[in-house]
């Protein structure tokens, strides 16, 4: 009976098909579904996920392991992306509304349509209007604005009014730039079936190729060219490299998972490894933040300090405060930007030149859309680089072994006719 039951594992790839193809219909109706059988294709997709997992375990071992913690891994991510994906959908549509009315009728239809998390939050965020809390605040305090670019977008709207992206270039809306950052990460996508094809990979030189030398020294036959190769740099793989696969592997699997751990939570892009990568990005922000500050603002060491309150981001509001007490100690803005540091030299030299034409918010608005602008366009050369020798690499092996088995297969039947 276990050896039957095992078999259960294959049926997880269906409950996570039927899971995603529920939630994509969901998703094309506007409005609250229900009915019975929806709710028994709910119990199916839960009872085909339960018997994967059962499976799983009776058929113990490193192999379950690794299925067991793909599964979980799996679906934790599918239901992480989706609660993202409603509170970007929830914010977007409640930022647009005219008035706070607008906004209490915006969450009471998202009360009456949902349930759970959007119910929640809709909750939360009418709740704080009603004991008057401005719109902005209650975004923050519902739960609904969560990413930099959000949580940077209430503050300045709270303190400088609903109006302020107008008054800003589009490329450096924080919607728009969120927008950007998300398609960068969605270019990504192969990273996780490159991981599969050097699992596919090592897998073949450990366990199918042993398998096909062993055959052919039982036939007596010669191994073909393409093998034979394959089989030398296998040997070379596992036996004199072999005590650097594993930290190896290890390291680029940490890696992937810290990356889609990331796109998950886009709070750790803010820290220590990803910061150095992410840094245009949130110096951009932090230099939008201070260019709009000093719209409102009298002098140049208010707005740095007004603007480190908008930032969201621990390491920018402290360079931005640090750039208020230099500017207080006598040193002009590009010089204080400079020391901050929030500019680099040339950064601070193109400010400096743009302010004597024109004014200061002007000036910072430009450099930041050169950085963004900048960091964008290095990013996205750097993914299509990376990606595509990625598929090249896996083709070449992947190639290599086609041909590899396909002239063993060969040989082999030549032999036996």
């Amino acid at each position: 009976m276990d050896n039957y039951t095992s078999n259960f594992a294959i049926l997880f790839p269906l409950g996570a098909c039927l899971y995603i193809a529920m939630r994509l219909n969901d998703g094309q109706v506007d409005g609250k579904r229900g009915g019975w059988g929806r709710s028994i294709l709910y119990c199916a997709i839960s009872l085909i996920t339960a018997f994967s997992i059962v499976g799983i375990m009776f058929r113990f071992g490193p192999i379950s392991l690794i299925w067991l913690f793909a599964f979980v891994f799996a679906m934790l991510v599918i239901v992480i992306r989706s609660l993202s994906l409603n509170r970007d959908a929830m914010f977007r549509s409640l930022a647009i509304m005219p008035s706070d009315i607008a906004r209490q009728r915006m969450a009471d239809d998202f009360m009456k349509e949902n349930s759970w998390f959007v119910f929640r939050r809709a909750s939360r965020f009418r709740q704080a209007l009603l004991h008057g809390r401005p719109w902005a605040d209650a975004m923050q305090e519902s739960g609904i604005a969560k990413t930099s670019s959000q949580v940077f977008a209430c503050r300045s709207v709270a303190l400088y009014g609903k109006d302020l992206e107008q008054s800003i270039s589009p490329l450096l809306s924080p919607m728009r730039m969120q927008q950007e950052v998300e398609r960068l990460l969605g270019r990504l996508y192969p990273l996780p079936w490159s991981l599969i094809g050097i699992v596919v990979i090592t897998l073949s030189m450990w366990i199918i190729i042993p398998t096909f030398q062993e055959m052919f020294e039982e036939f007596n036959l010669t191994l073909p060219p393409m093998m034979t190769a394959f089989i030398r740099m296998s040997d070379l793989v596992t036996r004199e490299l072999s005590p650097l696969l594993f930290p190896l592997f290890a390291i680029v699997f940490l890696a992937a998972m810290y990356v889609v751990l990331a796109w998950l939570f886009p709070k750790l892009a803010q820290y220590y490894p990803l910061r150095p990568f992410t840094k245009g990005y949130y110096q951009s922000l932090g230099i939008t933040s201070l260019a709009i500050a000093l719209r409102h603002e009298p002098d140049f060491a208010t707005a740095c300090t007004i603007a480190s309150r908008l930032m969201p981001v621990g390491f920018i509001a402290h360079r931005l405060s640090r750039a208020a007490s230099l500017s207080q100690q006598g040193y002009s803005p590009d010089k204080a930007l400079q020391l901050a540091p929030l500019l680099s030299y040339n950064h601070a030299a193109q400010l400096r030149s743009s302010v004597a034409t024109q004014s200061l918010p002007w000036a910072l608005e430009q450099v930041a859309v050169f950085v963004t602008e900048r960091t964008l366009r290095r990013y996205s050369t750097l993914i299509q680089i990376m990606i595509v020798l990625m598929v090249l690499l896996l083709g070449f092996f992947y190639g290599w072994i086609a041909i590899a088995f396909i002239q063993c297969l060969s040989t082999m039947v030549l032999s036996l006719a």
